[in-house]
């Protein structure tokens, strides 16, 4: 009977692990790495981005510094940021060829699974740090033209970064993003007379990608099932970064306890059941995204080291992330709207219009403060202000 069952078992999972390929999820690296866009060597960037390796700088200071070069411009402040920009001419260099090729693909190896390494992602994001500074020197210079160059130059390396569809990739394009926006708002205030910087934040909202939280996710299922196989072995346990004393002591007794044939059935079962939650509107996910995750956690026991490090890597608000993925982003892209009507006053306006700048959760208007010259912007249901200039901007050098 338990030689029977035990083929039983076997037999759903294959069949679950079909079920889920055909819904889209990846299964293994094979089928992970088909779903990434390869590219042609005269066509790719990624060898370019595999040069920076700490040579952009610290992310940190260069937003610190973009943000006093922007905000509260100086002789001090443009003289620090003519020294980094000079003492990062190599990096500015890889950005200039990567940026002239239309594609970026850094043909990992996904057998390793889990424990791929991906450090171009953080140097990026680095460089479009670095090129933003290099823009507000160009504002601060009067050079329009230079300083767009330079937000075509981030969004370029943000649309590469989302070459990799992973779901760290693909929100790192995003940050990226964000990082051209807050440059233009910073600009566009600043230098209302230079009505360029305002259109060209206005393009940008407009042709921000829509996210896709089946594309975010797809790749989950191959995460969590490389992640078991990792832990199960000291080899896959040292490429995770473990040691001895992270390792919980119920690891040992795990496969005595439970059936962990049986769990991983339920593994893959629980996140085609997270795949068809978001199948359903906005705002309707959340039930069913809990349920799985509910389901998930209960499976995963089985493999407690696993578990530990999955849930780790995973977000413990997902299943309300997911709930409202496209809401809170059309939400951000509305505070992002009226920043760009109010940015259209010679200065800072009282009040601008907002009825038709509709919140996506409840078709509230947006609300709309100035204090002092920092203009708030918020969307009913999203309790997030929009602050232009930031408090960090506004705080003493």
């Amino acid at each position: 009977m338990v030689a029977y069952r035990n083929v039983q078992i076997a037999r759903e999972y294959e069949d679950e692990l079909r079920l889920a390929r055909k819904e889209g999820l990846a299964t293994n690296s094979e089928e992970f790495a088909s779903l990434i866009p390869t590219a042609d060597p005269s066509d790719n960037a990624a060898p370019h981005y595999a040069k920076l390796k700490g040579l952009a700088g610290s992310l940190s200071d260069l937003r610190s510094l973009e943000q006093r070069l922007t905000y509260q411009p100086s002789t001090v402040a443009i003289e620090a940021a003519e020294r980094t920009i000079s003492g990062s001419q190599t990096a500015l260099d890889i950005a200039e060829e990567a940026t002239k090729l239309p594609k970026c693909w850094f043909d990992r190896d996904w057998s390793l699974g889990a424990a791929v390494l991906m450090p171009e992602l953080s140097e990026m994001r680095t460089l479009a740090r670095l090129l933003a500074l290099r823009g507000a020197i160009a504002t601060y210079r009067g050079d329009a033209v230079a300083a767009l160059a330079d937000i075509d130059r981030i969004r370029r390396i943000a649309a590469h970064a989302r070459s990799d569809r992973t779901a760290i990739a693909l929100l790192s394009g995003d940050a990226m993003e964000q990082i051209a926006m807050n440059c233009l708002a910073g600009w566009a205030h600043m230098h209302r007379d230079q009505p360029a910087y305002r259109k060209a934040l206005a393009r940008l909202i407009d042709e921000l990608p829509r996210p896709d939280p089946k594309l975010e996710t797809r790749g989950n299922l191959f995460e969590a099932l490389s992640i078991i196989e990792l832990c199960s072995t000291p080899e896959g346990q040292t490429a995770l970064g473990l040691k001895k004393e992270d390792l919980p002591g119920i690891e040992r007794y795990a496969a005595l306890l439970v059936n962990r044939a049986e769990a991983r059935v339920r593994i893959v079962r629980a996140f085609r059941n997270q795949r068809a939650a978001l199948d359903l509107p906005p705002g309707q996910r959340y039930a069913k995204l809990e349920a799985a995750a509910t389901d998930l956690r209960t499976a995963m026991m089985a493999f407690p080291t696993a578990y530990k490090v999955f849930f780790l890597l995973m977000d413990d608000t997902q299943s309300e992330l997911l709930d409202h993925r496209e809401t809170r982003w059309e939400a951000n892209r509305q505070r992002w709207r009226g920043l760009v009507r109010a940015l259209e006053a010679p200065r800072p306006p009282a009040k601008i219009k907002v009825d038709d700048l509709l919140s996506p959760f409840d078709g509230k208007p947006l609300e709309y403060g100035l204090k002092g010259q920092q203009m708030g912007l918020r969307v009913s249901g999203d309790e997030r202000w929009l602050l232009v200039p930031s408090d960090s901007a506004l705080a003493k050098p």
